[in-house]
C-alpha cells in the first residue's frame, strides 16, 4: 500500500508546484498590465507618442506583432489579436500564427487608413461649421 501512495504524493506535489507557478505567472501578468497602463499614460503626455497612446486607449489595448520597423502599423488592437489567436487555435492549429500576424498587420494598415479618412472628413465638416459660427459671432460683436 505504501508503494501506491508514493506516486500519488509525487503527483500531488507536482500539482501544488504547478498551481504555485501559475499564481506567480498571473501576478506577473497583472504587474505587467499595470506597468503598461502607466507607460501609456506617460506616453500620452509626449508630443511624439500621444497619438499612439490615444489609439491604444481607443482600441482597449494594443499588441505588438512583427519587427520594429513601421512601429505604428505593428500595433494591433488587443481584442483583434485575441480573436485571431483563438480562431487559429480552434480552426487551423496546423497553420503558423505568423501567417495570421501578417494578415493582421495588413488589415491594421487598412483600418488606420480608413480611420484617417474618416477623421479628415469629420474635421472638414466641423471646421466649416466652426468657421461659420466664428464669422457670425464676429459680425455680431466685432
Amino acid at each position: 500500500m505504501e508503494n501506491d501512495i508514493e506516486p500519488l504524493r509525487t503527483q500531488a506535489e507536482a500539482a501544488e508546484q504547478a498551481r504555485s507557478d501559475a499564481a506567480a505567472w498571473r501576478a506577473e501578468a497583472e504587474r505587467l498590465k499595470s506597468d503598461t497602463a502607466r507607460l501609456l499614460r506617460m506616453l500620452a503626455g509626449t508630443n511624439e507618442w500621444a497619438d499612439f497612446a490615444r489609439m491604444a486607449a481607443d482600441s482597449g489595448g494594443a499588441t505588438f506583432i512583427g519587427h520594429p520597423n513601421q512601429e505604428a502599423m505593428r500595433w494591433v488592437p488587443e481584442d483583434a489579436y485575441a480573436l485571431a489567436s483563438a480562431f487559429q487555435k480552434q480552426h487551423m492549429p496546423q497553420v503558423p500564427f505568423s501567417l495570421f500576424a501578417g494578415l493582421m498587420q495588413k488589415l491594421n494598415k487598412i483600418w488606420h487608413q480608413r480611420e484617417a479618412r474618416h477623421v479628415a472628413r469629420i474635421r472638414g465638416k466641423y471646421e466649416g461649421v466652426i468657421k461659420g459660427l466664428y464669422m457670425n459671432d464676429c459680425m455680431m460683436y466685432c
